[in-house]
Formats: structure tokens, sequence, C-alpha cells
């Protein structure tokens, strides 16, 4: 029941985020054994918080807010407990496509301008305006000193500031090496943007995939083709230089000896098409997984279904721990600076952690009722999570 209620809230929570009901944040204390403790902050808020809810360290928490689309913007700060400790007007034109919190500041980026916040005094420190159409099929993602755009045809950075900005085209590597078509028969879909996954880390590096198609015929029938897909990874610096490159799937062949193939309707005892030997084309060396989230200049993938696995892989893509896990759809992990880390799922209903070196694995599930009813009441558009963590050391689960 509840893997099918975290997939459909996935889904769903990617759309309109403004429901009938008004806003309104809860937090719940969560010890290190991961027991609910019994404390618990709910307060109202007088608009719309615009995702993701920030984390700071000993339990604050800061947003950016409007109070009905298009409205003036403002940056608020609370305590753990709901007590408001800031709020300021914030000047940041048209839809806001990426922000972050990193150490003590809030960074925000729209197609026009990006801006830094000091979270201690929600004054900004830098700004830089900027242009760009936005699209659906962009990648956003901020690092401490500037906004990264991926397109299908290039990459963007601009630098709070204010030089460049930097462009590198895609894709960053030429087409890969493969063998050469049939005759007289295109093979090659060539190079697929949309197959794209990008993530910052949070050093400011920019982790990218290019993704590529090839389509080999094996047989008579049209339908009979081996599909591979070779892909690139890349890391580069805010400079545009390339701090890794390795293949992430390349392309393999093999030789299928004696074969025949026959299709049903075929009455006779013979094959409609056979051979003594012919060569087949798979992908090899699959991808780590799902980008999800980074942790200093380290990056983490998860896959897997009934259960997950979780790889963190450093700025050299070297894998530096594998964990199994419990299933975590989508997971949601705690900020650097709490330890050790905390995952859980959409539903806020399984938990997990871990250490920084993937080692000391804790598991439970808790079933929320109140999550459970909302994300049922608001067709899974609400609740949305962060996790925080209190100057005493239990976590914080922020439902908003």
């Amino acid at each position: 029941m509840w893997s099918a209620i975290i997939v459909l809230a996935g889904i769903l929570m990617a759309g309109d985020l403004h429901v009938d009901e008004p806003s309104r944040v809860t937090v719940r204390g969560l010890n290190q054994r991961l027991q609910l403790t019994g404390w618990q902050a709910t307060w109202p808020v007088d608009g719309e918080i615009l995702p993701p809810l920030g984390t700071l360290p000993g339990g604050q928490l800061v947003a950016i807010m409007e109070h009905q689309p298009g409205s003036q913007r403002e940056l608020v700060l609370w305590s753990k407990d709901g007590k408001q400790l800031g709020r300021a007007a914030v000047g940041l034109p048209g839809d806001i496509l990426a922000t972050r919190v990193l150490g003590s500041r809030l960074l925000t980026a729209t197609a026009t301008r990006v801006v830094e916040f000091d979270t201690r005094n929600l004054r900004p420190i830098r700004q830089r305006e900027i242009a760009f159409a936005p699209t659906k099929k962009m990648i956003y993602g901020l690092g401490p000193s500037g906004f990264w755009v991926v397109t299908e045809q290039a990459i963007l950075y601009f630098d709070l500031d204010g030089s460049g900005p930097m462009v590198r085209n895609r894709p960053l590597v030429p087409a890969p090496s493969k063998p050469p078509c049939p005759a007289a028969v295109p093979c090659s879909a060539g190079f697929q943007p949309q197959e794209t996954e990008a993530l910052v880390s949070e050093s400011g590096e920019l982790l990218v995939f290019d993704v590529f198609q090839e389509q080999y015929p094996y047989g008579k029938d049209p339908g009979q083709t081996d599909q591979v897909w070779p892909s690139t990874a890349t890391i580069l610096d805010a400079r545009g230089n390339i701090v890794t490159q390795r293949s992430s799937s390349w392309m393999k062949t093999t030789r299928e000896w004696l074969w025949s193939t026959r299709v049903s309707g075929n009455p006779g005892i013979f094959p409609n098409d056979w051979g003594f030997v012919r060569t087949r084309y798979t992908t090899t060396g699959l991808p780590l997984g799902r980008l999800f989230g980074s942790r200093g200049s380290d990056f983490l993938y998860w896959a897997g279904t009934m259960e997950i696995f979780v790889r963190r892989v450093n700025r050299s893509l070297n894998t530096l721990w594998k964990q199994d896990f419990q299933p975590l759809d989508e997971p949601i992990m705690s900020p650097t600076w709490a330890s050790p880390i905390l995952f859980h799922d959409l539903g806020c209903y399984r938990f997990s952690t871990v250490s920084e070196r993937g080692r000391d694995k804790v598991e439970t599930t808790i079933n929320i009722e109140e999550i459970a009813e909302e994300l049922s009441r608001t067709k899974f558009k609400r609740p949305r999570f962060a996790i925080g963590q209190s100057s005493e050391g239990d976590w914080l689960l922020i439902a908003y």
C-alpha cells in the first residue's frame, strides 16, 4: 500500500502546489534511535512556501514565501517551534528556478536574477542580473558562487562575481566510436539530450551525463534491432574545465552462433531466417543509478525498487561506498552539516540512517497518520518535506 502511495506522490507532487487549504508547518522530533520523541510544533503560514524549505544548524528554518502567485515575495526565518525570527521582502521577479541553502547562505535564481542572502539577517550579499529563456526541458542547479543551467544544446554558468557567462556546447564528448552501420542502413539515433541527468555538488561542480542511442538491425524483420545506450559522465568546474570524464555505459559486441528465427503462422518445419554466425550489440557498464544528492564534493545515486542501493562517489567518480536500504522512493536526505545521514521516503514513513562512511546502518518504519491523511486529502500535493537537526542532536522532521 505505502509503495503505491509513495510512487503516486512522486508523480503528483510535481504539479501545482497551491491548494485550497491554508498552509502550515509541522515539525516533529525524532531521536538518533529513530523514535519519535513526542515533541511537536505546528504553526500556520500566511502565504505559500516556495519549495524547497531550507534548514540551518540549531533547528532554524528558512523559506521564500509569496501571498499569492506572482505577488511580492518574502524571506522568512523561523525557530524550530515556529517563532518568527526575521522577515524581509525580496525582489525576485519571475518563476523561481532553483533555491539552495549552503552554510549560512541561501541562494536563489530566476531567469533574470541570481541572489545570495545571509540567512542570519536576511539581507542580500551578492546578486547578478542574467537573461535566458527557460523551458521545461532545462535542468538548474546552484553552487556556492553561481547558477548552472543545462539545456539540450549547451551548459551555462552565471557566476555571482559578474563574469561570463561560461558556455560549453553539448554534448561534451563527440559521438561514440561505434561499429559501422550495415550497408545502406542508418543505425545511429545519435545524441539524446532528453535523457540528460545533471546535479551540482555543494562545492559547486556540475556532474552531467551525455547519452547516445545506437540501433543495429540483426535480422530481416525491421523490428529486429539491438538498441544500445552509450553514455559519458563529466564533471565540470565553474570555469568550464573538465575535472573528470569517463564512460558511464558503452557498447559491447558479441557473436551469436548457429542462430535461427521463426515467426508464428509459419506452417513449415524450417525457420524463416538462419545463419552460422552474426554480430549482436549490447549496452555494457550500466549507469550507477539515479542522481539525487550531494555531500561536499561527493555525489549520491540510488537504484532499485524492493530494496534500494545508495552509492556515494567522489569527484573522480570513484565509488566510496555502496549500501543497501529498505525501499525509499525518491529519498529525502538530511543536510551535510547534520550527522549521521538520515534518509526517508516521500511519505515520511520509512527511515534509515548511515554514517558518512556508509556504515552503522539503522532502519525503521513509523506510520505518522496525520501525514498519510494529509497526503490523501490534498491528492499528494502536501505535505512536502525537509530534514533538520536541533542543537540537542534530535532530527527535525519538517512537513509543510
